[in-house]
Formats: C-alpha cells, sequence, structure tokens
C-alpha cells in the first residue's frame, strides 16, 4: 500500500453534467463537485460500523469489535446530546460538514480490509461486517436514516423549525412548527423520493422508474427525475384533477391512466413492473428507501429544537409516521408520538383496532386534506409504529379550514390541508394535555390548489362565525331590498354573496327571501348584526343557516 499521503494523489471521480445530486460512481463514492475536499478512491476507503453510527477510521484506530471505552477514545465526535455510540455529526451543521470533511481526507491514510461489499451505493463502500443498509429489506433503522440524511444532502433543504407566532387558539402551547412547505416541490416527500432514486442502479436508471400517487410524492418523483435525466412514469386513476396531470407533464413525466380508483391502479403498477417494460416501482408507502429519506425530517428536528415534549405528525399512508417514529424512539423515547388524521378517513385507528392494516369502504375520502385520504395505511409504517404512538386523534373538516387559516393569517404561509392537520388538533381543542409543553408540527407541505385552498379560507371564516348566513323575508316593494343593504352597510358589514328567492316559497306572494353571506370582523361583530337585524325584523329573520335548507 501506499504511503503517500498527498491531496494532488487522488483524483476526483468525473461526475457526469446530467447528474447534479450525490450519487455513487463506478468507483465507490457519492462525489459532489461543491465539496472543497473530495473523497479518495474506492481502494483507499475505510468505514467502520460503532454501534448505530458510523465514522471513517484515521490510521491507528480501533478495529470493529472493540471494547467501548476504546472506541469511544477514538470517536471524532460524539452525536451532539445523544447516547449514539461513536457516531459523527451528520453534515447538518457547520461543525458536522467540518467533521466529514476531516474523516474523509484522514480515511486516505487508514489502515484497508480486504474484502468490499460492491452493493454499496451513495456513500463509501465498507468492510462485509457492515449490514447492508441499501437492500430494501423491509424495515428501517436509524442508521437508514443518518446515511439518507448523507444522500440527499445535495438534493434537498434543511428547512427551519422556528417557535410560532401566538395567536387565539395555540396561545396556551409551546409550538415550533417545522416547515417542510419551503421543501423543493413544496413537500417533505422531496426527501423520500430522492432517497429511493439514488440507491438504483444505472441500469434501473436508464429504464426509468414508476409511481402511482397523484399528489406531492408524483410531483418529487417527477422533479427529481428530470433533475437526474430518469424517465419517470406515473399511473393516475381516471377521474384524477387535469391540473394534476399538467403539473406533472411540466417536470416531463409520462401520465397514463390506469384505473377507476387506486387499488386498480397499483394492480396495475405491479403487473408493469414485473413483465417487459422493467420500469422500477417507487411505492410511496411501503419501500424503506422513501421512509428513510422521510425520517430526515425528525433527525432536523432533534438537531434543532431541545427539549420536546411532543409531535403531532399527520398520516395518509404513513412514511412520515415512520421515519419520525424510528429516529425519536431511538434518540429520545420520551418525546410523545401524536398521530392525527381525517375524522372522514380514520385508516390509521382502524388500523390499530384491527392489529393490522385494513382497507376502509371508501375508496378515496373527499376532504380538505387529500394527503390524508388514504383507505389503508402502509403495511411497513404500520409495522414500524404500532408500538410507538402514544395517541391518536380524527381531525374534523372544519378544524383543518380553520388551521389553513390561521396560517394564511398569522404566520402569512400557504399550507396544505393535511399540512395543517398538526396544528388543527391544537386549535380543535383535542390535545388539552399538552397545554404548556413544546410541541413540534410539522408543517408537512404547501402544494393546494386554488380553488380548494378558496374552499378552506370561506369554511374557516364559516368555523369562526367570521362569514355567517342569514334569510330574511321582506316584501316585495320598491326601497325593501335598499333598505336591508343600507341597514348591513350602516354595521360595516361586508355581503359576500346575496340572492333573492320569489318562486319557491310558502309565504305571501308579494314578499320576498332574501339569502344573505356576510363577513364580519370578529365573534362582537357577529353579536352586533345579529342584534340590529333582530330588532328590525323579528319573526322574519333566519340566523346563521348552516346547510342548503
Amino acid at each position: 500500500m501506499s504511503d503517500d499521503t498527498s491531496d494532488e494523489s487522488i483524483e476526483p471521480p468525473k461526475v457526469p453534467e446530467s447528474r447534479p445530486y450525490h450519487y455513487e460512481t463506478k468507483e465507490g463514492y457519492g462525489y459532489n463537485p461543491a465539496d472543497r475536499n473530495y473523497k479518495p478512491d474506492g481502494k483507499k476507503s475505510n468505514m467502520y460500523s460503532d454501534g448505530v453510527g458510523m465514522q471513517y477510521a484515521p490510521k491507528g484506530s480501533p478495529e470493529p469489535g472493540a471494547d467501548e471505552q476504546t472506541s469511544r477514545q477514538h470517536t471524532k465526535r460524539s452525536a451532539r446530546r445523544y447516547n449514539i455510540f461513536g457516531a459523527t455529526e451528520h453534515g447538518f451543521n457547520k461543525p458536522g460538514m467540518e467533521d466529514l470533511k476531516q474523516q474523509y481526507m484522514m480515511a486516505k491514510t487508514a489502515k484497508q480490509p480486504n474484502t468490499y461489499r460492491e452493493e454499496y451505493r451513495g456513500r463509501p463502500r465498507a468492510m462485509s461486517s457492515v449490514p447492508d443498509l441499501c437492500i430494501d429489506k423491509g424495515s428501517v433503522t436509524l442508521t437508514d436514516i443518518v446515511t439518507a440524511s448523507y444522500r440527499i444532502r445535495d438534493g434537498t433543504i434543511k428547512t427551519p423549525c422556528e417557535k410560532a407566532v401566538s395567536f387565539p387558539g395555540i396561545q396556551d402551547y409551546d409550538v415550533y412548527f417545522k416547515r417542510e412547505y419551503l421543501q423543493v416541490f413544496g413537500s417533505y416527500k422531496a426527501r423520500g423520493a430522492l432517497n429511493a432514486l439514488l440507491t438504483l442502479s444505472e441500469e434501473q436508471l436508464r429504464r426509468g422508474v414508476m409511481t402511482t400517487s397523484t399528489g406531492s410524492h408524483a410531483l418529487a418523483v417527477a422533479g427529481h427525475g428530470k433533475e437526474l435525466g430518469v424517465p419517470v412514469t406515473i399511473l393516475v386513476p381516471e377521474n384524477v384533477p387535469p391540473r394534476k396531470v399538467k403539473i406533472c407533464d411540466r417536470y416531463g413525466a409520462k401520465t397514463r391512466f390506469a384505473g377507476q380508483n387506486d387499488r386498480e391502479v397499483q394492480e396495475t403498477a405491479r403487473k408493469i413492473e414485473t413483465e417487459a417494460e422493467g420500469l422500477t416501482f417507487i411505492d410511496e408507502n411501503e419501500s424503506s428507501y422513501v421512509i428513510s429519506g422521510h425520517g430526515t425530517v425528525g433527525l432536523e428536528i432533534i438537531d434543532q429544537v431541545d427539549d420536546i415534549d411532543a409531535i403531532i405528525i399527520p398520516v395518509g399512508g404513513g412514511g412520515l409516521l415512520a421515519g419520525i417514529c424510528v429516529v425519536f424512539k431511538a434518540l429520545n423515547p420520551d418525546i410523545k408520538i401524536i398521530v392525527v388524521e381525517s375524522n372522514d378517513c380514520p385508516s390509521f385507528q382502524a388500523a390499530l383496532d384491527a392489529g393490522e392494516p385494513v382497507t376502509l369502504k371508501t375508496e378515496l375520502a373527499v376532504t380538505l386534506a387529500d394527503g390524508l385520504s388514504d383507505s389503508k395505511v402502509g403495511d411497513l409504517p404500520f409495522k414500524l409504529v404500532k408500538d410507538c404512538v402514544d395517541k391518536v386523534v380524527a381531525v374534523k373538516e372544519q378544524h383543518i379550514a380553520q388551521a389553513v387559516l390561521r396560517l394564511l393569517e398569522k404566520e402569512r404561509v400557504i399550507v396544505e390541508g393535511s399540512g395543517a392537520a398538526g396544528l388543527a388538533a391544537i386549535i380543535g381543542g383535542y390535545l388539552p394535555e399538552l397545554k404548556g409543553k413544546r410541541v413540534v408540527i410539522p408543517l408537512c407541505g404547501g402544494n393546494i390548489d386554488p380553488t380548494v385552498l378558496g374552499r378552506a379560507i370561506e369554511r374557516g371564516l364559516t368555523a369562526d362565525e367570521r362569514m355567517v348566513r342569514f334569510h330574511i323575508r321582506i316584501n316585495d316593494r320598491p326601497g325593501a331590498l335598499a333598505r336591508l343593504t343600507s341597514l348591513l352597510s350602516s354595521t360595516g358589514v361586508s355581503i359576500k354573496d346575496l340572492y333573492q328567492e320569489r318562486t319557491w316559497l310558502n309565504s305571501s306572494m308579494f314578499t320576498v327571501q332574501v339569502k344573505c353571506v356576510a363577513e364580519l370582523r370578529n365573534a362582537e361583530h357577529v353579536k352586533q348584526l345579529k342584534k340590529v337585524l333582530h330588532k328590525n325584523y323579528k319573526d322574519d329573520l333566519i340566523w346563521n343557516i348552516k346547510s342548503d335548507e
């Protein structure tokens, strides 16, 4: 073995222009031209596994299996604040990146084992004694997630986790928002999609990949696929909104209609995967790579916020929940895991009751939080979290709408319904036991249709009673309607809609029913309006209609 340790003796592997992200080369290294200090070639690597952590060992470091005290003496830095034996900083902050760079340069002088595994991708090849982290083995560990955080670091961003602005509904809680709506492609799902893509072989990437999502996962796979030059096919049900198809097409993905519902689409995807087309199926809910990528959200939260009492995680298929649970239960099992789902699609609670994932009768619940509309939670996510969850709450649509509205008004951000579900659990009063506690809420994404956003705002205003609807019967004579509108104007009401009904009435032929929708400032304003209308119209007033009666 050569003793030459000069930087000039090591040449970085060449990176094709079509691959801007961190990925694996033939030599066994993921090289990013943005790094000042690249890694050496595969024959000069040395990675040991100490407990759940990994480090690049310098010359003279203990062999694998050495006693704990000896290993600790040779660990450059232990993981901050946590009992991870032998783990280095994972690179989420400046000290971590400096540590990784220093360890890379020290690795080139270390003694080398004689055997390597050729299957490793996205990180240096390691000794055969190190568990193979990149085979989709139907499980996810903390080491998988730490590895994923390193693998995807160049294609995703570390989103902030900041203390929320205090506003009515959360003033009694110490709330922190993990702002995943700022992630590339507008959702945390960019993490899992990229991690899955970067574990594929060159042949698999050449043939292309396939997924069945119609939401943020499809957008993330299509977007990353375009950046990496990977052909992407997205299977969708025939009733999918055209807007979603158009968004995927914008990123160069090929959209195919495959069935009437999600179940038929999944069956078609599995059939295509096993037939001549040779496309690799990236399952949103069942892929351990995807879940490992999602788990990096938990790693960042742990690094960003101290003394967390609880985290509220929305669940649809369960990928984000599974990834965060693995991290939190390994690093700080005292943190309470609260699951929130839509009251219209309580698939996770149904799985807990049955002891296994079950399919609800509805194929796709119609809910404002469309990301929580999965009729069945994933088998792998459920296996990972069934013994970790402390509480499950099902929130109503009106509280999700209120949460979307609050975030827009108070935080000045646009968040989709599923991303606001955690806040809805606080606003709706489902978790009074967390008052005074430090609570983290992932705002999972901001991919919401403008028309849906408009409906959410109106539903939120209605739930707050800042938008009311009432009917008034008036004489069908000139000036009667003008008197009513003048009265409303005098109270400072903003009229959103006004309609006169003459035909479908059981009252006098010379009366008309005025149906009015009005927006008000607050609860006191509502009381003022109701008092004025009752004084002037008495029995002719029907107040705050809740349905189309």
